[in-house]
């Protein structure tokens, strides 16, 4: 039985063996401190969302500029450049300018302006309609550092800058220069392979053959070095035996 005093100091939940119950206090804390722990974690879950479309962006850019500039290599490797454009500095004079090498040197300088470089590919579309989707696809292409950086430069849209400019003069080339690219037969780089194996086998071979002389000249070294100074410490011991015979007969000597 508990008396009246206790009760009034314990209360009925302690004595009936229960905890408080939690006071509007505690549970206003308790809701603010989740009120401020939430906002953080869906910062937290937009930032990791942010930087997934960012990576999945970078990723596809480079997968297209490396389409791209395989693209305008095609020419080149084939040879299509080079019989397309054979004649072609022979139909202008050393005075008359070349309409196209106006527009690729224009679109060589805006490739180097950053945050506008896409627009050289705008430009050789508007002027060039027989290939304006071609072109309109690397300004496309070019134009997505923009989606993913806005008008920030960093580094990002530094290296989208120069693979712009080298995909511009990659383009003019394959457009303009009667040149091409040799690309080599599968029985030649086979030839050229087993030529670079049987060589790299035989200076193999003779690095293995220097190092086993230079090892063996080593021990042999060694090993005369060691029997040299044997033979001078049996020198000296026989010195040593030598000296103290004499010294033995001549003590003998004395006495006598």
């Amino acid at each position: 039985m508990h008396t009246a005093a206790a009760y009034d100091k314990l209360g009925p939940q302690q004595l009936c063996g229960r905890a408080p119950r939690r006071t509007d206090h505690f549970a206003r804390c308790s809701r603010t401190r989740l009120e401020r722990q939430r906002p953080f974690s869906l910062k937290q879950q937009r930032r990791s969302r942010i930087s997934a479309a960012n990576e999945l962006l970078s990723v596809g850019f480079y997968t297209a500029a490396a389409a791209g500039l395989l693209y305008s290599a095609t020419p080149l490797l084939t040879g299509k450049s080079k019989d397309e454009n054979q004649g072609r500095s022979d139909n202008y004079g050393e005075t008359d300018a070349d309409p196209e090498g106006i527009k690729w040197g224009v679109m060589s300088v805006v490739s180097f302006i950053p945050l506008f470089n896409w627009t050289a590919w705008v430009f050789a579309a508007i002027d060039d309609e027989t290939q304006a989707a071609k072109y309109y696809a690397f300004a496309a292409v070019y134009a997505l550092p923009l989606i993913r950086n806005g008008f920030q430069f960093d580094s990002f849209l530094a290296v989208a800058v120069l693979l712009c400019a080298a995909h511009v003069q990659l383009e003019r080339i394959a457009n303009t220069e009667p040149v091409g690219i040799d690309v080599p037969a599968v029985s030649d780089i086979s030839r050229a392979s087993a030529k670079g194996a049987r060589q790299l086998t035989d200076s193999t071979k003779e690095w293995s053959a220097s190092v086993q002389e230079t090892s063996r000249r080593r021990q042999q070294e060694k090993q005369e070095l060691e029997d040299m100074n044997t033979d001078k410490y049996r020198r000296q011991l026989s010195a040593d035996e030598l000296a103290k015979w004499d010294a033995r007969l001549n003590s003998k000597d004395e006495q006598a």
